[in-house]
């Protein structure tokens, strides 16, 4: 079940779990975010879902438990989920060069994986992301060797979209 109207943490839409048996409801999801859509896949016994939680609407899933993972890493958005019996893919319907389409997506097995590094001054911190890509760097305005700014123009040449949160204090 989705909550869709008021009645979320904060008025925002989650997902819940509701027993036939005792009627009784367990929240799935939660948190200031929107979850829609929800579709039961019973091939991965997971429902997919489409949610906000990342500033730009992917593909989610969550168990029975409540163990949710982020299924697509797509810089845009999809909607409406839909997954194909016996077919690892699943089709969204997302919008594209100023219209709305349907898409078949496979889950990207590589946003499972939650993937972070630290680095002590500006200068490691560009070779590690030179290495691998982030879709966020929080990141000091004084560092030793590499002040942040300069630091935040050259990660801005490499990758212009990426989000970045600078600090200092």
């Amino acid at each position: 079940s989705s909550d869709r109207a008021h009645g979320g943490e904060h008025a925002a839409p989650n997902l819940y779990r509701v027993s036939l048996a005792d009627r009784h409801i367990t929240p799935l999801t939660s948190g200031r975010w929107i979850d829609e859509s929800p579709r039961w896949d019973p091939d991965e016994g997971r429902v997919l879902f489409a949610s906000d939680r990342d500033g730009t609407f992917n593909l989610y899933s969550v168990d029975t438990l409540g163990n949710a993972r982020r299924e697509t890493t797509l810089d845009g958005g999809v909607f409406d989920p839909v997954p194909i019996p016996g077919d690892h893919r699943v089709l969204v319907s997302g919008f594209e060069n100023f219209s709305w389409s349907i898409f078949m997506l496979a889950p990207d097995s590589a946003a499972h994986i939650e993937t972070y590094a630290l680095a002590r001054n500006g200068n490691e911190g560009l070779a590690k992301f030179r290495g691998e890509a982030f879709d966020l760097v929080l990141t000091d305005i004084l560092m030793p060797e590499r002040e942040g700014i300069e630091t935040i123009r050259e990660l801005r040449q490499l990758a212009p979209r990426v989000r970045i949160i600078a600090m200092s204090g």
